[in-house]
């Protein structure tokens, strides 16, 4: 449908939501900052303040010590927050370069994508091609009809197998109950089996006498063989619907090679290595620029190894023991100067609180939305394995996926959940080669028949594209000679 998104748009539009995380994430950054860096500042001016105080009162304490104290831990502050601001300056450099560095494999990865697509698309004309040529071709469309008439044969005798196995388990129960009975038929008794001596012999006969063992004997024997008997023929018969089936299969690659598609797969193959690659140069990156980010709201946060020194080393100095008595004595003692920087120590200390809280709420909404950015790459990551952003692969219900971003970044639905509803909604438009044309319309023989492989060999896969592959795999699967098809069986194939 027109209003459809393509594999591209629906990537484009992840994308976007991660920009809005992104930004989210940018906008917390700053806030942080500005409050982490006036954190050591306003632990600075405290000390000032009570230096201040201790001057005001020195006299009368006799305190030289307490304000050389002050002095050294205001100075080893400061020299601890200029190195914060350094470490943190080479960590935002580091961020930018590998942001920058991902912006860059993403262009060159949108590159790569149009080489994939347009590789793709050529191997799907060479198909089509091809399956246009086979629609007129007499011997191969009779072949397709010779293997599936063969394989309605083989299902019909699997059906037989079936059966048969169901009614010797339901007519085996009587004679498996009969005690007697067994004993004689696990001893082989009226086979070539039996071995006994005369005595044995002789009171295995008058039990076999007694029972009306040998008339038993024969109909359970022919309910047990009438199933292998069965099975052996259904066997046989889907040996042939293989053998039947590989000839098409061997029509149709024949066809193909005469086309050029060897060469055409030969491109799309390499195109999908090199896309695999930079997807892998994008994961990497990716994880590292999470390390990164996770390492500066650290920073961001005030949990950072400087400022943990800085105020540790700033409270050291305030646990002296004259200071107490300082602050004591300015409580007790009324003098204006001295109540006017008490109160706005006091004052400080309210509002180095207020920026304690405040810097709790930023760093959970901060982690939250480093979490949700995490939560969204991998669903994008699982998007591009399973290349869901092919040129054949289309959404449907776009209105529920843009309700569904949405949630997901106001946090009402989480990333399993986005990925279901866009692995929901997910398809594959029509295309120019069908998956079910010919060999692909009668499926793997043995999985069909649930008996895996025939006759312990691989049975060759039906060289139409396949679409669904995950990365490492090509946009679409790379038919070979070698594997299973994952079409369905159509009597009379799909022309």
């Amino acid at each position: 449908m027109v209003n459809d998104w393509s594999g591209q748009s629906a990537l484009q539009n992840i994308d976007q939501s991660l920009q809005g995380i992104r930004n989210d994430v940018v906008r917390l950054d700053r806030q942080l900052t500005e409050l982490s860096a006036s954190v050591g500042q306003q632990e600075r001016r405290r000390v000032a303040l009570i230096k201040r105080i201790v001057q005001v009162r020195l006299r009368a304490l006799e305190s030289e010590q307490l304000l050389g104290d002050l002095s050294s831990a205001d100075r080893d502050a400061l020299a601890l927050l200029e190195q914060r601001e350094a470490a943190l300056g080479a960590l935002n450099l580091e961020i930018d370069e590998v942001h920058a560095r991902i912006q860059a494999a993403e262009a060159a990865r949108g590159e790569l994508l149009i080489e994939l697509n347009r590789t793709s698309e050529r191997v799907l004309q060479v198909e089509a091609e091809v399956q246009q040529q086979l629609q007129a071709d007499q011997p191969y469309l009779a072949a397709v009809q010779n293997a599936a008439n063969q394989l309605s044969m083989a299902l019909e005798a699997a059906d037989k197998v079936k059966v048969a196995q169901a009614d010797m388990a339901d007519k085996a129960k009587p004679y498996q109950a009969d005690v007697l009975f067994m004993y004689l038929w696990n001893r082989g008794y009226g086979t070539t089996a039996y071995a006994a001596g005369p005595f044995a012999r002789w009171l295995d006969g008058k039990v076999a006498r007694l029972i009306d063992y040998e008339p038993a004997r024969v109909n359970f024997w022919n309910l047990t063989e009438i199933p292998k008997r069965l099975q052996e023929h259904a066997d046989a018969m889907a040996a042939i619907a293989e053998t039947a089936r590989e000839a098409v299969i061997q029509l149709e690659q024949q066809a193909l090679a005469e086309a050029g598609i060897d060469e055409a797969r030969e491109l799309a193959e390499l195109a999908t290595a090199a896309l695999d690659d930079k997807d892998d140069e994008l994961e990497r990156r990716e994880d590292t620029l999470q390390q990164l980010l996770r390492s500066r709201n650290a920073y961001l946060s005030g949990q950072d190894e400087y400022l943990s020194r800085c105020i540790s080393r700033l409270g050291e100095v305030l646990q002296h023991a004259d200071l107490a008595t300082i602050q004591r004595y300015v409580r007790d003692t009324p003098a204006p100067s001295d109540d006017a920087m008490v109160l706005e120590l006091q004052d400080l200390d309210g509002h180095l609180n207020d920026v304690a809280g405040d810097l709790r709420d930023l760093r959970s909404m901060h982690d939250a939305r480093l979490d949700k950015l995490k939560q969204l790459q991998q669903v994008r990551r699982n998007f591009k394995d399973a290349r869901f952003d092919d040129l054949r692969s289309v959404f449907g219900n776009t209105g529920l996926l843009s309700s569904a971003l949405s949630q997901f970044l106001a946090g009402a639905v989480n990333s399993g959940e986005l990925w279901r509803i866009l692995k929901r909604n997910q398809r594959y438009r029509e295309g120019i080669a069908s998956p079910d044309f010919g060999s692909g319309s009668l499926g793997d023989i043995g999985e069909i028949l649930g008996g895996g492989s025939i006759g312990g060999k691989r049975n060759p896969r039906s060289p139409w594209p396949q679409p669904g592959a995950r990365r490492g795999g090509g946009g679409f699967r790379i038919p070979r000679a070698s594997g299973r098809s994952r079409g369905g069986f159509k009597t009379g194939g799909s022309f």
